[in-house]
């Protein structure tokens, strides 16, 4: 767009102009007028901002007439002599220019713990991060979720799911098993280090989730859950030995 406005010693509505008063002095013109050389001629010239023929000079509504170069994001406000361009709420005048104000990095309605405040072209709204519940608005906005309290949180049932501020991790798998990625478990087979803890005569039976010793070897009896111990087959009825032998 565009507007029109006569050049010093002229009036007019800038389409057409006329020239203005003839004068010796200042005090031959009128407020906010002075006397000056113009083009050969003395003459009222209005001060900036003012119009007329230098007798009277009225303010130039420099909003109205399209005279006001703005920047984007503001409005034209027009004041006596002159014209101002406020930036429009959310932004600030910056470089000439209107720039957004990050409104989360300074004072805002939103809770800051967690920081639910979320800046955007103008403005801000609140909005808890996830993990969080709530309208985010003021000190205790956002309640914390416990995601454990469903579905174990994801975790497999034989790992404890530990519930953290806006998060969740799976903890330890219990005795027997041992974590498969970040929330699974697997059956740990005890029998593949150390005859998982059985005599080396006793053979070692993998179970889910732990381990069963079996039977002694022939000659061997159990003595507790994982030991064996010989039978003396002598102490009892000579070993199957007739009487005039000896039972070794």
């Amino acid at each position: 767009s565009y507007g029109c406005q006569c050049t010093d010693a002229y009036h007019g509505d800038g389409k057409h102009c006329s020239t203005n008063i003839t004068c010796t002095r200042d005090s031959d013109c009128g407020q906010y007028a002075s006397c000056q050389s113009s083009e050969g001629l003395r003459v009222c010239v209005c001060a900036a901002g003012y119009e007329g023929d230098g007798s009277r000079c009225v303010d130039v509504d420099e909003c109205d007439r399209k005279l006001a170069n703005c920047p984007e994001r503001s409005s034209c406000v027009n004041q006596e002599g002159s014209f101002s361009c406020p930036c429009a709420p959310g932004y600030v005048a910056q470089d000439e220019g209107c720039v957004d104000v990050n409104e989360c990095a300074g004072g805002n309605a939103c809770d800051s713990d967690p920081a639910a405040c979320v800046n955007e072209i103008g403005g801000y709204r609140c909005k808890c991060p996830a993990g969080y519940v709530g309208n985010g608005k003021g000190p205790d906005g956002c309640q914390d979720i416990n995601e454990c309290e469903r579905n174990n949180g994801g975790c497999d049932v034989r790992r404890q799911c530990i519930n953290t501020p806006g998060a969740h991790a799976c903890g330890l798998c219990i005795a027997g098993y041992q974590a498969n990625g970040s929330t699974g478990c697997v059956d740990i087979d005890e029998c593949r280090a150390n005859n998982g803890g059985c005599d080396g005569l006793r053979a070692c039976i993998n179970r889910e989730g732990g381990v069963e010793c079996g039977s002694c070897a022939s000659g061997y009896t159990a003595y507790d859950a994982t030991h064996c111990a010989d039978i003396d087959e002598c102490a009892t009825n000579n070993g199957g030995c007739d009487v005039h032998r000896v039972c070794r």
